[in-house]
Protein backbone atom coordinates (compact mmCIF):
# COMPACT_ATOMS: atom_id res chain seq x y z
CA UNK A 1 0.00 0.00 0.00
CA UNK A 2 2.75 2.80 0.95
CA UNK A 3 4.51 1.31 -2.41
CA UNK A 4 1.85 2.20 -4.14
CA UNK A 5 0.74 5.54 -3.04
CA UNK A 6 4.63 6.55 -2.89
CA UNK A 7 4.61 5.57 -6.89
CA UNK A 8 1.12 7.70 -7.27
CA UNK A 9 3.15 10.37 -5.72
CA UNK A 10 6.02 10.30 -8.26
CA UNK A 11 3.82 10.23 -11.16
CA UNK A 12 2.25 13.34 -10.01
CA UNK A 13 5.21 14.91 -8.91
CA UNK A 14 6.26 14.87 -12.17
CA UNK A 15 3.41 14.89 -14.61
CA UNK A 16 4.24 18.00 -16.50
CA UNK A 17 7.32 16.22 -17.73
CA UNK A 18 5.57 13.10 -18.43
CA UNK A 19 3.13 14.61 -19.94
CA UNK A 20 5.93 16.58 -22.43
CA UNK A 21 7.55 13.02 -23.13
CA UNK A 22 4.38 11.52 -24.06
CA UNK A 23 3.91 14.38 -26.28
CA UNK A 24 7.50 14.37 -28.01
CA UNK A 25 6.80 10.72 -28.64
CA UNK A 26 3.36 11.40 -29.89
CA UNK A 27 5.09 14.21 -32.15
CA UNK A 28 7.63 11.10 -33.78
CA UNK A 29 5.28 8.73 -33.97
CA UNK A 30 3.37 10.39 -36.02
CA UNK A 31 5.10 11.33 -38.19
CA UNK A 32 6.09 7.46 -38.67
CA UNK A 33 2.61 7.14 -39.05
CA UNK A 34 2.44 9.79 -41.63
CA UNK A 35 4.87 7.69 -43.42
CA UNK A 36 3.86 4.21 -43.23
CA UNK A 37 0.24 4.87 -43.81
CA UNK A 38 1.22 7.13 -47.18
CA UNK A 39 3.85 4.36 -48.88
CA UNK A 40 0.85 1.60 -47.64
CA UNK A 41 -1.59 3.36 -49.00
CA UNK A 42 0.98 3.88 -52.77
CA UNK A 43 1.23 0.25 -51.84
CA UNK A 44 -2.22 -0.57 -52.28
CA UNK A 45 -2.43 0.75 -55.90
CA UNK A 46 -0.38 -2.23 -56.67
CA UNK A 47 -0.67 -4.96 -54.18
CA UNK A 48 -3.95 -7.26 -54.16
CA UNK A 49 -3.37 -8.47 -50.68
CA UNK A 50 -3.20 -4.64 -49.27
CA UNK A 51 -6.06 -2.90 -51.84
CA UNK A 52 -8.51 -3.80 -49.43
CA UNK A 53 -6.88 -1.99 -46.69
CA UNK A 54 -6.29 1.25 -48.79
CA UNK A 55 -9.16 3.21 -46.94
CA UNK A 56 -7.30 2.61 -43.66
CA UNK A 57 -4.30 3.58 -45.18
CA UNK A 58 -5.49 6.80 -45.96
CA UNK A 59 -7.72 7.19 -42.71
CA UNK A 60 -4.47 6.28 -40.86
CA UNK A 61 -2.67 9.01 -42.75
CA UNK A 62 -4.88 11.82 -42.35
CA UNK A 63 -5.10 11.39 -38.73
CA UNK A 64 -1.31 11.15 -38.59
CA UNK A 65 -0.81 14.32 -40.30
CA UNK A 66 -3.16 15.91 -38.11
CA UNK A 67 -1.72 14.96 -35.12
CA UNK A 68 1.63 16.44 -36.39
CA UNK A 69 -0.23 19.78 -37.26
CA UNK A 70 -1.88 19.43 -33.34
CA UNK A 71 1.63 19.01 -31.71
CA UNK A 72 2.68 22.12 -33.82
CA UNK A 73 -0.15 24.22 -32.25
CA UNK A 74 0.70 23.40 -29.05
CA UNK A 75 4.16 23.84 -29.11
CA UNK A 76 3.91 27.50 -30.51
CA UNK A 77 1.08 28.07 -27.86
CA UNK A 78 3.35 26.76 -25.45
CA UNK A 79 0.19 24.93 -24.41
CA UNK A 80 -0.30 21.76 -22.28
CA UNK A 81 -1.52 18.07 -23.19
CA UNK A 82 -3.92 16.30 -21.21
CA UNK A 83 -3.99 12.38 -20.70
CA UNK A 84 -6.74 12.30 -22.80
CA UNK A 85 -5.05 13.71 -26.10
CA UNK A 86 -2.34 11.09 -25.61
CA UNK A 87 -4.75 8.37 -25.09
CA UNK A 88 -7.03 9.09 -27.95
CA UNK A 89 -3.67 9.10 -30.36
CA UNK A 90 -2.86 5.77 -29.28
CA UNK A 91 -6.51 4.33 -29.59
CA UNK A 92 -6.25 5.37 -32.93
CA UNK A 93 -3.60 3.45 -33.52
CA UNK A 94 -4.34 0.53 -32.11
CA UNK A 95 -8.03 0.37 -33.50
CA UNK A 96 -6.04 0.70 -37.20
CA UNK A 97 -3.67 -2.31 -36.38
CA UNK A 98 -6.87 -3.82 -34.51
CA UNK A 99 -8.43 -3.36 -38.64
CA UNK A 100 -5.87 -4.68 -39.96
CA UNK A 101 -5.49 -7.55 -38.62
CA UNK A 102 -8.57 -8.81 -37.97
CA UNK A 103 -11.14 -7.53 -41.29
CA UNK A 104 -8.56 -6.85 -43.64
CA UNK A 105 -8.44 -9.31 -44.87
CA UNK A 106 -9.99 -11.82 -42.55
CA UNK A 107 -7.85 -14.48 -43.48
CA UNK A 108 -4.79 -13.43 -41.96
CA UNK A 109 -3.02 -13.46 -38.47
CA UNK A 110 -3.49 -10.32 -36.07
CA UNK A 111 0.50 -10.23 -35.93
CA UNK A 112 1.03 -5.76 -36.37
CA UNK A 113 -1.72 -5.74 -33.49
CA UNK A 114 0.13 -7.93 -30.70
CA UNK A 115 3.64 -6.17 -32.23
CA UNK A 116 2.17 -2.55 -31.64
CA UNK A 117 0.39 -4.03 -28.09
CA UNK A 118 3.94 -4.80 -26.91
CA UNK A 119 5.55 -1.70 -28.06
CA UNK A 120 3.13 0.38 -26.88
CA UNK A 121 4.14 -0.97 -23.12
CA UNK A 122 7.39 -0.24 -23.93
CA UNK A 123 7.02 3.76 -25.24
CA UNK A 124 4.32 4.79 -23.87
CA UNK A 125 5.01 6.59 -19.88
CA UNK A 126 2.51 6.66 -17.52
CA UNK A 127 0.82 4.79 -14.51
CA UNK A 128 0.96 1.27 -15.41
CA UNK A 129 -2.91 0.63 -14.63
CA UNK A 130 -4.10 3.03 -17.09
CA UNK A 131 -1.44 1.79 -20.06
CA UNK A 132 -3.29 -1.84 -19.21
CA UNK A 133 -6.72 -0.86 -19.40
CA UNK A 134 -5.99 1.38 -22.55
CA UNK A 135 -4.19 -2.05 -23.90
CA UNK A 136 -6.83 -4.65 -22.79
CA UNK A 137 -10.17 -2.48 -24.15
CA UNK A 138 -8.27 -2.37 -27.74
CA UNK A 139 -7.35 -6.43 -26.69
CA UNK A 140 -11.03 -7.09 -26.36
CA UNK A 141 -12.29 -5.32 -29.42
CA UNK A 142 -9.55 -6.94 -31.76
CA UNK A 143 -10.78 -9.95 -30.70
CA UNK A 144 -14.63 -9.38 -31.50
CA UNK A 145 -13.46 -8.12 -34.90
CA UNK A 146 -11.30 -11.49 -35.11
CA UNK A 147 -14.62 -13.65 -34.09
CA UNK A 148 -16.74 -11.68 -36.43
CA UNK A 149 -14.60 -11.86 -39.48
CA UNK A 150 -12.75 -14.82 -39.01
CA UNK A 151 -12.93 -18.35 -39.40
CA UNK A 152 -12.88 -20.11 -35.20
CA UNK A 153 -9.93 -21.90 -35.56
CA UNK A 154 -8.34 -18.19 -36.51
CA UNK A 155 -9.60 -16.38 -34.14
CA UNK A 156 -8.79 -18.80 -31.26
CA UNK A 157 -5.20 -18.08 -32.66
CA UNK A 158 -5.39 -14.33 -32.15
CA UNK A 159 -7.31 -14.70 -28.72
CA UNK A 160 -4.32 -17.01 -27.42
CA UNK A 161 -1.58 -14.32 -29.39
CA UNK A 162 -3.36 -11.16 -28.40
CA UNK A 163 -3.75 -12.15 -24.79
CA UNK A 164 0.41 -13.11 -24.68
CA UNK A 165 1.19 -10.44 -26.49
CA UNK A 166 -0.91 -8.31 -23.37
CA UNK A 167 0.62 -9.84 -20.63
CA UNK A 168 4.32 -9.35 -21.98
CA UNK A 169 2.82 -5.68 -23.05
CA UNK A 170 1.59 -5.31 -19.45
CA UNK A 171 4.95 -6.22 -17.79
CA UNK A 172 6.61 -4.08 -19.76
CA UNK A 173 4.86 -1.33 -19.22
CA UNK A 174 5.55 -1.45 -16.20
CA UNK A 175 9.26 -2.19 -16.00
CA UNK A 176 9.92 0.87 -18.26
CA UNK A 177 7.74 3.17 -16.75
CA UNK A 178 8.91 3.05 -13.26
CA UNK A 179 12.24 2.82 -14.66
CA UNK A 180 11.89 6.04 -16.22
CA UNK A 181 9.52 7.53 -13.35
CA UNK A 182 13.25 6.96 -11.57
CA UNK A 183 15.45 8.68 -14.02
CA UNK A 184 13.61 11.71 -13.74
CA UNK A 185 13.77 11.22 -9.99
CA UNK A 186 17.11 10.92 -9.85
CA UNK A 187 17.78 13.75 -12.54
CA UNK A 188 15.43 16.03 -10.19
CA UNK A 189 17.38 15.31 -6.75
CA UNK A 190 20.55 16.34 -9.15
CA UNK A 191 18.99 19.48 -10.21
CA UNK A 192 17.55 19.87 -6.99
CA UNK A 193 21.04 19.77 -5.28
CA UNK A 194 22.82 21.63 -7.20
CA UNK A 195 20.28 24.69 -6.89
CA UNK A 196 20.42 24.34 -3.51
CA UNK A 197 22.96 25.71 -0.65
CA UNK A 198 24.74 22.26 1.43
CA UNK A 199 24.21 24.73 4.64
CA UNK A 200 21.34 25.90 4.63
CA UNK A 201 19.20 24.08 2.16
CA UNK A 202 17.96 27.54 0.85
CA UNK A 203 19.04 28.48 -2.78
CA UNK A 204 21.62 29.38 -4.05
CA UNK A 205 23.21 32.42 -5.25
CA UNK A 206 22.97 30.95 -9.19
CA UNK A 207 19.61 29.64 -8.78
CA UNK A 208 18.07 32.68 -7.07
CA UNK A 209 19.52 35.17 -10.17
CA UNK A 210 17.74 32.46 -12.83
CA UNK A 211 14.57 32.66 -10.91
CA UNK A 212 14.37 36.47 -10.36
CA UNK A 213 15.56 37.12 -13.66
CA UNK A 214 12.85 34.76 -15.08
CA UNK A 215 10.18 36.45 -12.77
CA UNK A 216 10.96 39.95 -13.66
CA UNK A 217 10.68 39.03 -17.75
CA UNK A 218 7.14 37.36 -17.25
CA UNK A 219 5.41 39.60 -14.24
CA UNK A 220 4.67 43.95 -13.78
CA UNK A 221 3.56 43.52 -10.57
CA UNK A 222 4.88 44.89 -7.26
CA UNK A 223 7.99 42.60 -6.22
CA UNK A 224 10.87 43.66 -3.17
CA UNK A 225 14.64 42.69 -3.24
CA UNK A 226 15.98 42.40 0.87
CA UNK A 227 19.40 41.56 0.66
CA UNK A 228 20.92 40.80 4.67
CA UNK A 229 24.21 39.93 5.89
CA UNK A 230 24.98 39.39 9.77
CA UNK A 231 26.46 42.13 11.56
CA UNK A 232 29.76 40.92 13.38
CA UNK A 233 29.77 37.27 11.81
CA UNK A 234 33.73 37.43 11.64
CA UNK A 235 34.34 38.15 14.68
CA UNK A 236 31.80 35.37 16.15
CA UNK A 237 33.11 32.94 13.97
CA UNK A 238 36.64 34.04 15.27
CA UNK A 239 35.81 33.83 19.00
CA UNK A 240 33.38 30.78 18.97
CA UNK A 241 34.79 29.10 15.93
CA UNK A 242 33.17 27.77 12.35
CA UNK A 243 31.43 25.24 13.86
CA UNK A 244 29.10 27.59 15.73
CA UNK A 245 29.58 30.55 13.02
CA UNK A 246 27.92 27.44 10.47
CA UNK A 247 24.76 26.88 13.51
CA UNK A 248 24.19 30.40 13.63
CA UNK A 249 23.86 30.16 9.26
CA UNK A 250 22.02 27.27 9.64
CA UNK A 251 19.67 29.10 12.13
CA UNK A 252 19.10 32.41 10.15
CA UNK A 253 18.04 30.25 7.31
CA UNK A 254 15.59 28.98 9.37
CA UNK A 255 14.24 31.92 10.57
CA UNK A 256 13.88 33.04 7.26
CA UNK A 257 11.80 30.11 6.50
CA UNK A 258 9.76 31.17 9.00
CA UNK A 259 9.32 34.83 8.54
CA UNK A 260 8.66 35.05 5.06
CA UNK A 261 5.99 33.46 2.60
CA UNK A 262 6.60 29.88 1.32
CA UNK A 263 6.24 32.15 -2.34
CA UNK A 264 9.12 34.25 -1.86
CA UNK A 265 12.31 32.93 -3.19
CA UNK A 266 14.84 33.10 -0.10
CA UNK A 267 18.62 32.37 -0.69
CA UNK A 268 21.63 31.95 0.60
CA UNK A 269 24.38 34.68 -1.28
CA UNK A 270 27.69 33.47 0.23
CA UNK A 271 29.31 33.83 3.58
CA UNK A 272 26.79 35.50 6.33
CA UNK A 273 24.90 36.91 3.24
CA UNK A 274 21.68 36.36 2.32
CA UNK A 275 18.46 37.58 -0.33
CA UNK A 276 15.09 37.91 -0.18
CA UNK A 277 12.57 38.16 -3.49
CA UNK A 278 9.32 38.91 -2.65
CA UNK A 279 6.88 38.82 -5.27
CA UNK A 280 2.76 39.70 -5.77
CA UNK A 281 3.13 42.77 -3.10
CA UNK A 282 -0.15 44.25 -1.80
CA UNK A 283 1.50 47.13 -0.51
CA UNK A 284 5.23 48.01 0.49
CA UNK A 285 4.13 47.96 4.10
CA UNK A 286 4.30 44.01 4.46
CA UNK A 287 7.68 44.34 3.41
CA UNK A 288 9.34 46.46 6.11
CA UNK A 289 7.36 44.64 8.53
CA UNK A 290 9.06 41.61 7.48
CA UNK A 291 12.24 43.39 7.60
CA UNK A 292 11.88 44.56 11.06
CA UNK A 293 10.47 41.17 12.20
CA UNK A 294 13.88 39.45 10.98
CA UNK A 295 16.24 42.33 12.73
CA UNK A 296 14.09 40.97 15.96
CA UNK A 297 14.52 37.93 15.30
CA UNK A 298 18.45 37.74 14.56
CA UNK A 299 19.08 40.08 17.39
CA UNK A 300 21.23 38.20 19.99
CA UNK A 301 23.63 38.89 22.64
CA UNK A 302 26.77 36.44 23.57
CA UNK A 303 28.67 36.43 25.96
CA UNK A 304 32.08 34.71 26.76
CA UNK A 305 34.90 35.61 28.57
CA UNK A 306 33.30 38.50 30.33
CA UNK A 307 32.89 39.78 27.01
CA UNK A 308 29.47 40.27 25.22
CA UNK A 309 29.14 39.58 21.56
CA UNK A 310 26.24 41.25 19.59
CA UNK A 311 24.75 39.21 16.62
CA UNK A 312 22.23 41.52 14.73
CA UNK A 313 21.21 42.25 11.06
CA UNK A 314 21.63 44.99 8.61
CA UNK A 315 19.18 45.09 5.51
CA UNK A 316 19.05 46.37 2.49
CA UNK A 317 15.39 47.03 0.74
CA UNK A 318 14.58 48.29 -2.98
CA UNK A 319 11.58 47.83 -5.20
CA UNK A 320 10.69 47.15 -8.84
CA UNK A 321 9.35 50.20 -10.58
CA UNK A 322 6.45 49.85 -13.22
CA UNK A 323 8.13 46.19 -14.17
CA UNK A 324 11.11 47.90 -15.85
CA UNK A 325 13.54 46.63 -13.32
CA UNK A 326 16.11 43.93 -13.91
CA UNK A 327 17.98 41.37 -11.29
CA UNK A 328 21.46 43.48 -11.60
CA UNK A 329 19.41 47.01 -10.89
CA UNK A 330 17.08 45.33 -7.88
CA UNK A 331 20.44 43.66 -6.60
CA UNK A 332 22.55 47.33 -7.14
CA UNK A 333 19.96 48.96 -5.29
CA UNK A 334 19.27 46.76 -2.36
CA UNK A 335 22.97 46.44 -1.95
CA UNK A 336 23.43 50.35 -1.94
CA UNK A 337 20.90 50.17 1.02
CA UNK A 338 22.28 47.48 2.80
CA UNK A 339 25.23 49.67 2.77
CA UNK A 340 23.54 52.35 4.55
CA UNK A 341 22.41 50.38 6.76
CA UNK A 342 25.95 49.42 7.96
CA UNK A 343 26.96 53.26 7.84
CA UNK A 344 24.53 54.41 10.02
CA UNK A 345 24.83 51.57 13.32
CA UNK A 346 23.82 48.12 11.64
CA UNK A 347 20.98 46.36 13.48
CA UNK A 348 18.51 48.30 11.00
CA UNK A 349 16.97 48.09 7.61
CA UNK A 350 17.21 50.77 4.93
CA UNK A 351 15.19 51.09 2.23
CA UNK A 352 16.43 52.37 -1.28
CA UNK A 353 16.49 56.41 -2.06
CA UNK A 354 17.25 57.00 1.93
CA UNK A 355 13.80 55.82 3.23
CA UNK A 356 15.76 54.82 5.98
CA UNK A 357 13.70 53.16 8.71
CA UNK A 358 15.82 52.16 12.45
CA UNK A 359 14.91 49.01 14.04
CA UNK A 360 17.78 49.16 16.47
CA UNK A 361 17.41 47.10 19.74
CA UNK A 362 18.35 48.71 22.89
Amino acid sequence: MGNRKKEQDNYTLYQKRIYNENRILIHYASFISVTVNTLAFLLSFFSEIMRSSRLIYALGAILSVVCVLLFRFFEEKQAGTSAGWFYGFWSGILLETAVLGTLMPPHGNAVIFCVTLITLGALLLDRPGRIFILMASASILCCLFSFLSKEPSLALMDLINITISLIIGTFVASYTSASRINDLLAKGRILKQRDKDPLTNLRNRKAAQKYITDYLERNSDLCAMLIMDIDHFKTVNDVFGHMYGDKIIRETGTKLNQIFRSSDCICRLGGDEFMIFMTKLPDKDIVLKKAAQLNKSIFTCLNKDHRKYMISASIGICFTDSGKSTYSQLYKNADSALYSSKQNGRNQYSVYRNELKDTSIS
